[in-house]
């Protein structure tokens, strides 16, 4: 699986992409409940699971790695509403930069705050950027995804923030997340595990694409054995 952003860009990582191929996989064969995908991230485990009474997709996520230490507070924060809110820096594969506050993340100017921590130059590339705020029932959060602008909802963004707040004691696994497109479950049960996200993953339409020859051929693996398809 590629990921890319609608800039163009390729995303070395993307945990909601990877729920829609599995639940695609699953649609297309409902014997197919596991599924190995592979990333430029690595090789994620895919399973069909019953969350909220549908079938969904639960994926192995990997490990977090948090920069400069575990839990990786940042040496910087940001004044959001009044408070000196302080910054995270998570890895998943794809970097992020988590921004706990204690007001609502709507209230937020995401944009603003996302062109000054991209100043800060954590991540050698430009890192997605997520607003959380925990709330009695979980955590409410808004994200910035780099080469896309602000989204409904961002799977390993998800992971960066629960883990977050698992790893500073905010948060007890599993953590639910509420963001613009709806909700998901995250579990780690602390460092040197992998991070678990679930979540539903719904059919819209269905289209055809030309693959032009000249794309570069994607390397898979299959059984053991390699083989190269464009």
């Amino acid at each position: 699986m590629r990921i890319f952003n609608s800039d163009g860009s390729e995303a070395e990582m993307c945990g909601n992409g990877i729920r829609c191929v599995a639940r695609y996989l699953y649609l297309e064969n409902p014997e197919r409940t596991e599924a190995s995908i592979e990333t430029p991230s690595g090789v994620m485990q895919t399973k069909i699971v019953t969350w909220h009474g549908a079938p969904s997709v639960r994926v192995m996520m990997g490990e977090p790695k948090f920069e400069g230490g575990s839990p990786g507070k940042l040496d910087r924060s940001i004044m959001l509403n009044g408070e000196s809110a302080p910054a995270y820096g998570v890895s998943m594969g794809n970097p992020h930069i988590v921004v706990f506050t204690t007001g609502d993340p709507a209230a937020c100017d995401l944009e603003n705050v996302a062109n000054e921590i991209t100043r800060w130059s954590v991540f050698d590339t430009q890192p997605n950027i997520e607003l959380a705020q925990v709330v009695r029932d979980g955590i409410r959060m808004r994200v910035l995804e780099r080469g896309v602008g602000e989204t409904w909802a961002c799977g390993t963004g998800a992971c960066a923030v629960a883990t977050a707040a698992i790893a500073i004691g905010q948060m007890k696994s599993p953590v639910a997340l509420r963001t613009k497109g709806g909700l998901v479950r995250v579990e780690w049960q602390g460092a040197g595990n992998p991070a678990h996200l679930t979540g539903n993953a719904e059919l819209i339409f269905r289209t055809e694409v030309e693959v032009p020859s000249d794309v570069e051929a994607i390397q898979i693996r299959l059984d053991g054995a390699g083989g190269a398809r464009p």
